[in-house]
């Protein structure tokens, strides 16, 4: 089970390292609102007190402490990572330590060895560690997380999912709490208002006075008598949910960033359906080919690399645009809320029907066809008008 831990965290840490890459990347990609992202890179960071930053900010450093206002998304990595000021936004990071206080206005996304929380989380808390610690505070919706020790404090306004290989919880879950451990043990304190469904090989340690107000439910883990290769569907099916997940979130990210250059390409694509295969033809199958070429010279080969790296970048995104139209279809509201709704429905569409024994492999071509090559027409559009206004 420890292992299963440790390539679960690898897998969500490469995962989030991959959102926090793009988030840099959308300020350069999506240039008309590159203003919307600040970089920060240095070995220590400190956001003092008395400072409000009103754009997004991604920072990579040794040593991170947030003390001021933060009015949108802040993104990092770094060895160490302190957050206690006013958060109005999502918090999306990775560090050895992390220490949560103060306030958060929206959802929380971390991946850490430690992570200790104090904070009023407003939003959801996803999480992968070694040892977690909630120690006072509030999640206002859904705990989700996977660890090797989780102790729960504080109070979880939603559903409570942890994986882990002990539990301890003290604190209120609101909602249903769905847990899977070696131990599992609720303190005296601890109040469950909806079901428990726990996954464990022995029963759990209830202390006297702890409550839980649904349903109890407790699925022994089968244990096999013949070898299996259901390990192998599992890892599969493991991979398309990370996969899933971290597209969607990086898809989040973009449309936080630009939401108008989403909808740029969206407009794209309805417009010039046939324009954007056509383009996305070229760049899928010739792009390879140049770069080959570039590479077969000594000095061409770091551009070869990077060529490949946003060859590839961009066709993982182009699910994103053909997602957001997918689900437009469905959700015809306006706004970023809808939008992220839209793309949220759309990718999961996309999911099912690329799952699909031979309409999945179609499916993907032609997403990568038209979600490329209507992101280069905009693009390409956007280019020709920032230089007839002798923007650049």
């Amino acid at each position: 089970m420890k292992m299963i831990h440790k390539n679960i965290l690898l897998s969500l840490f490469y995962f989030l390292a991959s959102v926090f890459l793009t988030s840099q990347l959308a300020g350069r990609f999506f240039i008309s609102e590159a203003y919307a992202l600040q970089v920060t890179a240095d070995k220590k960071v400190t956001i003092e007190e008395e400072r409000t930053i009103e754009e997004n900010i991604a920072v990579l450093s040794e040593d991170l402490k947030v003390k001021g206002k933060i009015l949108r998304n802040i993104f990092f990595l770094s060895r160490k990572g302190v957050v206690e000021g006013d958060l109005r936004g999502d918090l999306i990071g990775g560090a050895k330590e992390i220490d949560l206080k103060g306030e958060i206005g929206d959802d929380v996304f971390l991946v850490a060895k430690i992570i200790n929380s104090e904070a009023d989380i407003k939003g959801s808390l996803l999480f992968g560690a070694q040892s977690v610690e909630i120690n006072g505070g509030k999640v206002w919706q859904d705990v989700v997380g996977v660890c090797e020790e989780a102790d729960i404090r504080g109070d979880a306004g939603g559903d409570l999912f942890l994986v882990a290989k002990e539990i301890r919880i003290s604190g209120r879950v609101l909602g249903n709490a769905r847990l899977n451990a070696e131990r599992i043990v609720l303190l005296s304190s601890s109040v469950i208002e909806g079901d428990l469904n726990y996954t464990s090989p022995r029963n759990i340690e209830l202390q006297e006075g702890a409550q839980v107000k649904g349903n109890v439910n407790w699925n022994k883990p089968k244990t096999r008598t013949r070898p299996s290769f259901t390990w192998m569907r599992k890892m599969r099916l493991q991979t398309r949910i990370y996969s899933f997940l971290s597209i969607l979130l990086i898809g989040v990210v973009l449309v936080s960033l630009s939401p108008r250059k989403i909808l740029s390409i969206e407009e794209t694509l309805r417009s010039t359906p046939g324009r954007s295969i056509g383009f996305g033809a070229l760049f899928v199958f010739l792009t390879p080919l140049g770069l080959f070429f570039i590479m077969l010279s000594i000095i061409g080969i770091p551009l070869s690399l990077i060529g490949f790296f946003l060859y590839f970048l961009i066709l993982y995104i182009s699910k994103i645009f053909i997602s957001v139209i997918f689900g437009r279809l469905i959700i015809k509201r306006e706004g970023k809320g809808p939008l992220l709704g839209a793309l949220a429905v759309g990718l999961l569409i996309l999911y099912i029907l690329t799952s699909l024994p031979v309409i999945g492999f179609l499916v993907s071509v032609a997403t990568a066809l038209f979600g490329s090559g209507a992101f280069l027409i905009s693009q390409r559009q956007f280019y020709f008008d920032a230089k007839e206004k002798e923007l650049i």
